[in-house]
């Protein structure tokens, strides 16, 4: 019988593990103008710095929703960074911030934006607002909190200006030291882009264990002391209100 020859092309590829970083954008009509313009050109600038972060065993995909004139998902799906391209947004309405949290929550599961656990990494929620909600958000967290994926995300929040809700966003990442602070617009362009790198970055390691669950939990606890670990060494004090009329 003749020996079996192994052709290294036959060899099926690894699979490389999927990070989805979702992204919850205020663009309530009180966003309009410099905030939302920081937004959109900042996010255009990092997009292509997140496609060398975590090597060649991950793939980082993005899922953006904002809220503000009803919720909006920029794409039907997530979409890779090697391919994504962001939609500038446009802001007007209120703040819909609890029909995010529900909409977010329809969609972090098996059956939607999660649909394969055994080949990704625990997802990573970012969400920025100006602002108090304008709805139910407390029945949208609650729900949003029973939901096993985002109990093992990591979560960072980012309060713009002065009139934001900052009960809201510690209960939202179950962590004042995750919830960031931008007073001007040269303080929300650095937010944006160190969230957006360093999360990328921290929650593409194989850190604990990271299916949905307990262990899923503790994995998303080291994860958070590691982004604020960075965070302490990168970033200065808050700055003060600037003449912005923020």
């Amino acid at each position: 019988m003749d020996e079996e020859i192994f052709d290294p092309l036959d060899a099926e590829p690894i699979a490389r593990k999927r990070l989805v970083l979702f992204y919850l954008v205020d663009t309530s009509g009180s966003m309009a103008g410099e905030k939302i313009g920081i937004v959109n050109q900042v996010m255009e600038e990092v997009i292509p710095e997140l496609r060398n972060i975590g090597g060649a065993d991950s793939d980082i995909h993005l899922a953006v929703i904002s809220f503000g004139e009803g919720c909006r998902w920029m794409h039907s799906e997530p979409v890779s960074v090697e391919t994504f391209r962001w939609e500038r947004l446009s802001a007007e309405g209120m703040t819909p911030m609890g029909a995010a949290f529900r909409e977010l929550n329809s969609r972090m599961s098996r059956s939607a934006f999660l649909s394969a656990p055994h080949l990704s990494f625990a997802p990573v929620v970012f969400m920025l607002t100006d602002g108090y909600p304008t709805d139910d958000y407390l029945s949208g967290l609650e729900a949003l909190k029973g939901n096993r994926w985002f109990r093992s995300s990591l979560k960072i929040a980012l309060g713009i200006g002065e009139s934001f809700d900052s009960e809201v966003l510690e209960s939202f990442t179950g962590n004042p030291e995750l919830v960031l602070k931008a007073a001007s617009g040269k303080r929300l362009a650095e937010l944006i882009r160190f969230a957006t790198v360093t999360s990328s970055a921290v929650g593409s390691r194989s850190i604990g264990f990271d299916p949905a669950g307990e262990a899923g939990e503790e994995s998303c606890r080291l994860k958070e002391q590691a982004f604020i670990d960075m965070k302490n060494d990168s970033l200065g004090p808050d700055d003060p209100m600037d003449d912005s009329g923020w």
